[in-house]
């Protein structure tokens, strides 16, 4: 009985990663990570440069938008931290400095961008709705990346926002002269 106890241990043993690797060998031939946005951009007929890195676990949106406004454009991802509910938070690089700035506070858990309609800006209401989670609104002065926070990332982050004079979820990201420029979105006057 032991005998046999030890040829099926063994068996199971030599058998059981030989069809692990080949049942993950079948799961990394579909081409657009679990995690990507590609096919929803594509359905929804959303041009922009978009990529998802599924070893990174990263999605890049740069090559977009000019932030810093010196006719280059700007590196934007967003960057996984990992755990059984996956987050992102915020980095930016711009074109100007090259300097990375991990803003770790500004975190999503589907950082899907939706594009603004002409004359959304700062102050207008369907950027404000509920499905949009990140967008870039272009002013006459600064351009802005708009971030709304779910209820845990706000929670998490609203002692550090409030330093910065920041009380609702919807939050504008700017940069001047390089310095990261942040306050609330002012049409959202309801904080969590």
């Amino acid at each position: 009985m032991v005998l046999r106890s030890q040829f099926v241990m063994r068996t199971f043993a030599a058998v059981f990663p030989a069809c692990l690797s080949i049942t993950t060998a079948q799961a990394q031939q579909d081409d657009t990570p679990s995690n990507s946005f590609e096919a929803h951009y594509a359905a929804a007929g959303i041009t922009l440069h978009y990529s998802y890195d599924n070893d990174r676990v990263m999605h890049n949106y740069s090559g977009n938008w000019d932030l810093d406004r010196d006719g280059i454009p700007d590196e934007i991802y967003f960057i996984g931290t990992g755990g059984a509910h996956l987050y992102y938070y915020l980095r930016v690089v711009l074109s100007s400095d090259r300097k990375v700035r991990d803003l770790k506070y500004m975190e999503s858990d589907r950082p899907v961008y939706t594009p603004p309609l002409p004359g959304d800006a700062a102050g207008s209401s369907r950027i404000a709705g509920k499905l949009t989670v990140f967008s870039v609104l272009q002013e006459e002065d600064m351009d802005f990346i708009y971030i709304r926070l779910d209820a845990p990332a706000y929670l998490a982050a609203r002692k550090m926002l409030r330093r910065h004079g920041v009380h609702t979820d919807r939050l504008l990201l700017g940069f001047e002269k390089g310095k990261a420029v942040l306050k609330d979105d002012l049409r959202s006057k309801d904080a969590p």
